[in-house]
């Protein structure tokens, strides 16, 4: 048994504008599935190059701004992961649980688990794994019972079209066929923006891309 009544307000992909949590009414959990932090370089530049000043800009945009951020959730616990344009993780903030493999947490009855990696881009972006490497998170993630999964990528073919690229699909498949032989009722990720804002109800399970937005649960 959980709690029958409970609001999640998920959000993804924000890419620094939280301004939009500020007149978001209070929910009882915060969800974010990650691409919250700013961009300060772009692919073209020298990977490690990069990688450090990412790290160093991310962690400096976050320090200044953590106090306003923390404001706007009001107090309210949130479970986060991260997305592929995150390349630190937001410690600071009140309440927060980080996801990642081995990662369990519980409330309100429910049990959460999460993760941040996504299929392989082009090498440049955090978090991108190969099919083989994706297979052997959802294994090991899966290998406990929870009820809410939090990922960066979406499931293959579920809120994952992008066909400007000339492709339908972009998910993964791996998490995919995990979510789908699960128990879960509910999966919130985000990183293809054009699916943002949209939910779907699929074989009992809720499937929540909030990229660029927000999604308002109720369980």
């Amino acid at each position: 048994c959980y709690y029958s009544n409970m609001k999640i307000v998920h959000f993804s992909d924000l890419h620094s504008d939280f301004e939009i949590l500020k007149d978001i009414e209070k929910p009882d959990l915060w969800i974010c599935t990650g691409d919250f932090m700013p961009n300060f370089t772009n692919p073209a530049m020298e990977k490690n190059k990069r990688l450090r000043i990412e790290r160093e800009e991310q962690g400096q945009w976050f320090h200044d701004n953590m106090s306003k951020i923390n404001e706007y959730l009001r107090d309210v616990p949130i479970f986060w992961t991260g997305g592929n344009h995150d390349f630190i993780k937001p410690f600071g903030l009140n309440k927060l649980t980080y996801f990642h493999e081995g990662i369990y947490a519980e409330f309100q009855g429910l049990r959460f688990a999460g993760f941040p990696e996504i299929p392989s881009l082009n090498g440049y972006w955090s978090g991108e794994v190969g099919t083989q490497e994706m297979l052997r998170i959802c294994q090991s993630v899966f290998s406990q019972p929870f009820d809410v999964l939090l990922t960066h990528s979406p499931p293959r073919d579920i809120l994952d079209n992008v066909s400007y690229w000339g492709v339908e699909s972009v998910g993964s498949l791996p998490i995919k066929y995990s979510v789908m032989n699960s128990e879960i009722k509910l999966h919130c990720f985000g990183h293809i923006h054009e699916q943002g804002g949209k939910q779907v109800v699929i074989e009992n399970k809720i499937f929540s891309n909030a990229a660029t937005v927000f999604n308002t649960i109720e369980l």
